[in-house]
């Protein structure tokens, strides 16, 4: 395939291929307001986490964990600071992971809550259960249980492939701008229509 030359022509940052929601954000700015609750998101957990009893084995992975991903948030908003499309590549990589995790996990609920006669899905998702969930003295029927799980891992999914395709067009946009600025492409600097 080869590649067209545009020499100088400007560069629009307004196309729609750089808007969100419907066509009213920019991409850059959705991606900010995506690392921001990202980033609350996870200092929430890392508040909770701290105060959640469980192991400190557990707990310290966790808390790595959580650490790692704060820090791939805060890479993001200095990457939209910078307008450096290469510092948005490790939240790429952690979104497509998490929406790809929320979709097998829903696959499993699925196939657990349709073989639950089956004694090693059985022992494994009462094993799940004991290690994961403390639900005090409450019993809870397991076909609810999973399928409140399964509809959770659907809605979260949703939420982050919408965010990875956010992000990615934001990505997208900061390649685009660097290249045009590198051919001295004058950047057409205006405010979008707004409707009335």
């Amino acid at each position: 395939m080869e590649k067209v030359e545009f020499g100088n022509a400007p560069f629009d940052p307004f196309q729609p291929r750089f808007m969100c929601c419907c066509g009213s954000i920019h991409v850059e700015k959705g991606t900010k307001i995506i690392g921001i609750i990202r980033l609350v998101l996870v200092i929430l957990s890392i508040l909770a986490y701290l105060g959640y009893p469980v192991e400190v084995s557990n707990k310290i992975f966790a808390l790595v964990l959580l650490i790692i991903i704060a820090s791939i948030v805060i890479l993001l908003l200095v990457g939209i600071k910078k307008e450096n499309h290469r510092y948005l590549l490790p939240y790429l990589i952690l979104e497509g992971f998490a929406a790809l995790h929320c979709f097998f996990m829903t696959i499993f609920m699925i196939v657990i809550l349709l073989n639950m006669e089956n004694e090693h899905l059985r022992k494994f998702f009462d094993d799940m259960k004991e290690a994961g969930m403390h639900l005090g003295n409450e019993k809870v029927d397991d076909s609810a249980l999973l399928s409140s799980l399964g509809a959770y891992f659907i809605l979260v999914g949703i939420l982050f492939t919408w965010w990875f395709s956010v992000i990615y067009r934001c990505y997208k946009y900061f390649k685009e701008l660097a290249e045009a600025r590198e051919r001295g492409a004058v950047v057409v600097s205006y405010y979008p229509p707004t409707s009335a």
